[in-house]
């Protein structure tokens, strides 16, 4: 696990070691192992970590070192092949690294480290990008061709691990967070308006696209793609993953279902226990992190290090927790959740992110990453990923009754899919866009009405409105299948992804979710509904697959809790007096993107326990140290 950075300039040669440098400075946080640079200027190519040199180059990779697999020296970055044509910076980890190395091996390749890095580069000349189809992972890199003078980017399917860039007048720049692109002194950071409405005005699962940001010019590399920045600067894009809606397996009988399932998590969570350090596992009282760490402790062959969030207040899973400890030796860590230091806590959060928060939940990741790291462990794995695959929020039960009744439109027309599937139906939802416009597979959403719109600025409301473009090839399969693949292309999963990479490295520790292995991921959506939800049972085939290794007592749990941090009860308590002083003096008030009178008043009514606007309350302080956090960089 590392962090990357590179520039290509598009007007000749230009000063390029002291951009590179302060690039990667500016996450050092994802390597404090090391640091790599390399620039090229025509034939010549130059290494060192030295922002002195001043001689000019028209590209060149950077790369900061966090080391998981092998020993620190042998995963020093950048990387040639033996000829030097090819140079590559990688982020992330190949968990099936090991396997490749044989095959590679037998075609004839030698190895010098036992580095998974080695292993993508020797394996990217050897099948160039049909490489990447090849690899169980996450990761994201650049490659340079010297004899070409192409750029190539790559991503993994899901977008576990993040690529950004942004291209100038003069130069394309990427790096995996934002604030590596505002080292280069072309890039300026501005606020994508269109973006920060969806945030304000919507649910957070109506913000995300595929390549947008939350600023202006900066892109995402799409999740499953290969980028190609040829020698003229033209930029072009292809997939080499992406999920089947033909593909259905209908197994022989539930045993086969369970059995391959069962499989497959075994050993997706065996390969992600790779590592030169020991792991450990973030455990709530859920069936998914349940389910991964009793995995783990299969795994493992000493005791397994368990981290889990535990509030005072509001929804504790203390006794789930306890029941899957029980059977697993090893160390049990739980890290308190409360409000102390809430304030300045958030605002390193925001800083850390480059973006507002979408959840209360990464507030409490960031204390356990916290305590992760303060107990030695760089790498810790997660449940993330199940609830998505499998159907396990209650939403999903309105989608499986609207496919098996067959009303959908009248549940749709009288309002009681949204009765059903609670506030996050939209009209970007497939039930909904079934039957209103029949737009196929291109869904693009209408403006809704705006929550809490007396509070947002008249001219930031009428600058920022607009639809939003998804596509969801599920569209055909049904509600369910449909709506499962929304959350994990656009809603959930890129904002569990993002926050989770953030808030991680931030401590420089590698998060890994087994359940986004793309077998995985594949099997889900081959499978029937009917595997997901069954006699009322949410994520049943996961449940039954994991019976004798998971307690029942988890496994049966009817309830669904999460980790809730009860902040609704600390902003009418702990915390208002200080939300308030930040509120009353904001510079989103400032800029016009809300008015302050309004915002008071909810922040009041709350306090007095005449409503609930805790979203609300959680969203403008976000955005107010978020521009604070980018008036502070500028």
């Amino acid at each position: 696990m590392c962090g990357i950075a590179g520039v290509t300039s598009f007007n000749g040669a230009v000063q390029m070691q002291p951009v590179l440098r302060k690039m990667a400075d500016l996450i050092s946080h994802r390597g404090p192992d090391g640091c790599g640079l390399v620039t090229f200027d025509g034939d010549e190519v130059r290494r060192g970590a030295s922002a002195e040199d001043g001689r000019p180059a028209h590209a060149g990779l950077a790369h900061r070192l966090l080391s998981i697999v092998g020993e620190p020296s042998d995963g020093l970055q950048p990387v040639a092949t033996d000829d030097g044509h090819l140079w590559m910076v990688f982020n992330g980890e190949i968990h099936n690294y090991v396997e490749l190395r044989d095959e590679l091996r037998g075609r004839g390749y030698d190895f010098h480290t036992d580095t998974d890095t080695e292993v993508v580069l020797h394996a990217y000349r050897e099948w160039g990008e049909r490489c990447f189809s090849r690899l169980n992972g996450m990761w994201s890199l650049a490659v340079y061709d010297r004899s070409t003078r192409v750029l190539t980017l790559a991503r993994d399917r899901l977008g576990i691990k993040p690529l950004f860039y942004v291209r100038t007048a003069r130069s394309f720049v990427f790096g995996s967070e934002i604030k590596v692109l505002a080292g280069h002194p072309e890039v300026e950071l501005r606020p994508n308006q269109q973006m920060l409405y969806r945030y304000l005005a919507h649910n957070y699962r109506w913000v995300h696209e595929e390549e947008e940001s939350f600023y202006e010019g900066i892109r995402q590399v799409r999740p499953g793609h290969v980028y190609r920045l040829n020698a003229n600067g033209q930029l072009t894009a292809s997939s080499y993953w992406h999920l089947d809606p033909s593909n259905v397996w209908t197994p022989a009988d539930e045993r086969e279902a369970t059995e391959r399932l069962r499989e497959l998590l075994l050993d997706a969570v065996r390969i992600r226990m790779r590592a030169s350090t020991d792991v450990a596992v973030l455990l709530s009282g859920g069936v998914d992190s349940a389910s991964v760490t009793a995995a783990a402790g299969r795994a493992s062959h000493a005791g397994l290090a368990t981290f889990s969030a535990r509030f005072r207040t509001g929804s504790d899973e203390g006794p789930y927790i306890a029941e899957t400890r029980r059977a697993l030796p090893g160390r049990h860590v739980d890290v308190a959740i409360g409000p102390d230091d809430f304030l300045p806590t958030l605002q390193r959060i925001v800083a850390a992110h480059d973006v507002p928060l979408f959840t209360q939940t990464w507030y409490a990741h960031w204390r356990l990453m916290s305590a992760v790291a303060s107990e030695g462990f760089r790498v810790v794995l997660t449940g993330h990923g199940g609830d998505e695959l499998f159907a396990g929020y209650a939403h999903h039960d309105a989608y499986h009754a609207a496919e098996r009744s067959g009303r959908a439109g009248e549940l749709v027309s009288s309002g009681a899919l949204a009765a059903l599937a609670g506030p996050i139906v939209t009209d970007a939802d497939p039930v909904v866009q079934y039957f209103s416009d029949g737009t196929g597979a291109a869904i693009a959403t209408r403006v809704r009405p705006a929550r809490y719109a007396d509070v947002l600025g008249r001219d930031f409301s009428a600058t920022g409105r607009s639809g939003i473009a998804r596509v969801n090839v599920f569209r055909d399969r049904g509600y369910l299948a449909a709506k499962l693949y929304q959350e994990l292309a656009y809603e959930t999963i890129p904002i569990v992804l993002c926050p989770e990479d953030r808030s991680s490295m931030a401590f420089s520790v590698e998060t890994r979710p087994p359940f986004l292995d793309h077998r995985i991921v594949e099997l889900a959506f081959a499978l029937p509904d009917e595997y997901k939800l069954r006699h009322g049972v949410r994520k049943w085939v996961l449940r039954e697959s994991m019976r004798g290794l998971v307690p029942d007592a988890v496994l049966d749990r009817a309830d669904k809790q999460g980790i809730n941090v009860p902040t609704a009860t600390w902003f009418r308590t702990d915390v208002h007096d200080d939300i308030r002083d930040v509120l009353a003096s904001a510079l989103i008030v400032e800029q016009g993107i809300v008015e302050r009178e309004p915002i008071l008043r909810y922040l009041e009514e709350h306090r007095r326990g005449e409503g609930n606007h805790y979203l609300g309350i959680w969203q403008w302080l976000n955005v107010e140290l978020w521009l604070r956090s980018l008036a502070g960089a500028a």
